[in-house]
């Protein structure tokens, strides 16, 4: 990741550049903001699941479940 992001930003400095690496800390999922956008789709899915007998519309509703939320949690803004 470190090779690939020094030659996406080619010696910009970190306040320039378009693409940061964060790193959490290790196994700590509570630090990590996308467990929190995991579980409220899955707690989604779970609700509406009897109404999706078949996998591409579980797909189907997964989706639309990351498209039309708006995630807003404290987590979210622990690294910016």
């Amino acid at each position: 990741m470190q090779i690939y992001l020094a030659a996406i930003n080619h010696g910009i400095t970190n306040d320039n550049r378009d693409i940061h690496c964060i790193n959490f800390a290790p196994y700590a999922p509570e630090q990590n903001p996308i467990e929190t956008i995991w579980l409220k789709v899955k707690q989604t899915i779970r609700i509406h699941f009897h109404e999706n007998p078949a996998l591409k519309r579980v797909k189907e509703l997964f989706a639309t479940v990351i498209r039309d939320t708006y995630f807003d949690f404290p987590k979210l803004y622990m690294y910016t």
